[in-house]
């Protein structure tokens, strides 16, 4: 069965600066979809579609329609005949003459409260402000999370897409595909247990098989270990080394203790790691990727300063 439409909600690339390799990708993607006749929705706000490369593949004709918020309707015509009209949350025309099935899309930036207007005009129902897939086709109108494609740092988060089935102009189904290509891998360490190796040892022969295979790996460290040992480690290191082949290697310090001389006396663990623990969890917290570089540019800004003066260490 041929698709009728494919919509994606929300920016093209997970950064503002995609690099060549991203950007052939994505066009060869598109380019099938072109020979095989098939509509391509980017459902998009306005500065996505001046810096997320919208506008250029509109241009070049690999996507066929935009939504925004000056154009927020677009009708397709499938080759079995039916005309799906697809509207964001920012339309407000009602129909004068309903098309075959309509469609409404809750783009992401849109508050949370915001809803449909015209909700008793749609046949189903696209909210791509929550990450998980989720499915109500008993609500009025149906209505579907379709979740996300792109890697997620959140590692029990599942990466896809959802397909919609649509029959004698009715939801009859939707089914999330999972993309294995873009799943996380988890690898955990208990530095109990490292025995005569060193902590940097054992990291780097428990994810050399995953490097270049993994688009991301969550790295969890428990236990206790030596400040010493600790800095074996040189996380800004590994993690640099991991992007270089293609895997993006995110930290789970959460049960990890570094034991510190004079932290050790004052029942406490080191300050740096606490920083660094404080900022993956925010970083776990949020998908958006400017508050994740925000993120990661102030914890490295506390890390370089805490390196310079070294009595936030120990001072009392």
């Amino acid at each position: 069965m041929k698709a009728s439409a494919f919509v994606m909600c929300g920016g093209l690339f997970a950064d503002d600066n995609p690099s060549l390799d991203h950007v052939r990708g994505a066009m060869a993607a598109l380019e099938n979809a072109r020979r095989s006749n098939l509509p391509v929705l980017a459902v998009v706000n306005r500065r996505s579609l001046r810096t997320d490369g919208v506008q250029f593949l509109t241009e070049l004709g690999l996507i066929t329609h935009v939504l925004d918020q000056t154009s927020p309707e677009a009708s397709i015509n499938t080759e079995n005949g039916q005309n799906i009209l697809f509207r964001t949350g920012g339309s407000a025309n009602r129909l004068s003459e309903p098309p075959d099935v309509s469609v409404g899309i809750l783009p992401l930036g849109v508050d949370a409260t915001v809803s449909l207007d015209y909700a008793g005009q749609t046949d189903l129902l696209i909210d791509a402000r929550s990450s998980p897939p989720n499915f109500d086709l008993g609500a009025i109108p149906p209505k579907i999370n379709p979740g996300h494609t792109v890697p997620s740092l959140n590692v029990e988060s599942v990466s896809g897409f959802t397909v919609v089935d649509i029959e004698n102009r009715r939801i009859s189904d939707t089914t999330f595909v999972e993309i294995e290509a873009v799943r996380s891998v988890q690898i955990q360490i208990d530095c109990n247990d490292l025995g005569q190796e060193n902590l940097a040892t054992q990291i780097n022969r428990s994810i050399a098989p995953m490097l270049g295979k993994a688009p991301i790996l969550h790295l969890e460290l428990a236990g206790s270990v030596s400040r010493e040992n600790w800095h074996t480690a040189n996380p800004r290191k590994l993690v640099t080394a991991a992007a270089a082949v293609g895997t993006l290697v995110r930290l789970d310090l959460s049960k990890l203790l570094v034991d510190h001389p004079i932290a050790a006396r004052r029942d406490r663990s080191s300050f740096l790691v606490h920083a660094r623990r404080i900022a993956d969890a925010m970083t776990s917290s949020t998908e958006d990727v400017a508050e994740q570089r925000a993120i990661s540019s102030a914890r490295n800004h506390v890390s370089a300063t805490s390196r310079a003066h070294n009595t936030l260490e120990t001072s009392p």
